[in-house]
């Protein structure tokens, strides 16, 4: 079965697919509490939301202070120390495929892209349930959030633009967005935008929203319990055709097979 296609700029890591959620977990006021030395595998990110805190590895120590976030790989062994100051923090835990090992602890970029999907990341947690909607944004926001930290200096330098146009598609959560409305949202005009996008990623703008809606799709006919009527109309489609017709072109199958397939496979 064809699989959806996630766009990624040249990196030396590329996802292979998007996180799939294990764990989300909220801490605060863990005042002088030093966690054993540990390694697990799966991948996890610590949001420090307020306070500060430190992580030890093999390779050194590493500071964490309000609006940080620290990507810790599995396999990689790691004790959190909490001070004596007040802190609280948002653990995720969750499976990642990359083409490449990483075998550090990453203390993520502060980019304003970056600082953007973070936001973004807070709001929803801050009104963060257990459903599966919940979980399918929460997966999209924090992929976008470790693209762009593997993107960084890896991309050309008009790869700002790139993820500036990425995070208001993301926005949509699935919806249609036009050209022109991506356009009128960075001000520049509907040529511009479309023309800069294609030349930095030999994509077209228009394929690429398409792309995007289409992975979006993929995740919540995985892991919604919806109708795939009501998903159809979430997502923008005034009928069950018209939705079908574009699911079936960009993933190959019917969104019903899709989802007995995908289900059924280990």
């Amino acid at each position: 079965m064809h699989k959806a296609y996630t766009f990624i700029p040249p990196a030396e890591y590329y996802i292979k697919q998007s996180p799939e959620l294990l764990f989300v977990q909220y801490d605060e006021n863990l005042q002088d509490k030093t966690r054993v030395m540990h390694a697990h595998d799966f991948w996890q990110l610590e949001m420090v939301v307020a306070g500060q805190l430190e992580i030890k590895s093999k390779k050194g120590k590493l500071s964490a202070v309000t609006n940080d976030c620290l990507l810790i790989p599995p396999g990689i062994p790691h004790r959190i120390i909490y001070g004596n100051w007040k802190q609280s923090t948002w653990s995720v835990k969750f499976e990642l495929e990359l083409t490449q090992r990483v075998d550090q602890i990453i203390l993520l970029e502060k980019s304003a892209a970056s600082m953007q999907v973070r936001d973004r990341i807070s709001q929803h947690f801050a009104a963060f349930n257990t459903n599966s909607e919940s979980y399918i944004t929460l997966q999209h926001l924090l992929a976008t959030l470790i693209e762009l930290e593997f993107q960084h200096n890896a991309c050309e330098s008009g790869s700002a633009f790139v993820n500036q146009v990425k995070i208001l598609i993301d926005d949509c959560e699935g919806r249609p967005i036009t050209i022109k409305e991506l356009a009128d949202k960075l001000r520049l005009s509907r040529n511009t935008v479309s023309n800069k996008f294609h030349k930095e990623t030999g994509v077209t703008l228009k394929a690429f929203i398409d792309l995007r809606r289409a992975e979006i799709a993929g995740k919540m006919l995985l892991y919604s319990s919806q109708k795939i009527i009501d998903i159809a109309r979430i997502m923008g489609f005034s009928d069950m055709y018209s939705f079908s017709r574009f699911f079936r072109h960009h993933q190959g199958c019917s969104p019903r097979q899709y989802r007995i397939h995908e289900r059924a496979t280990p």
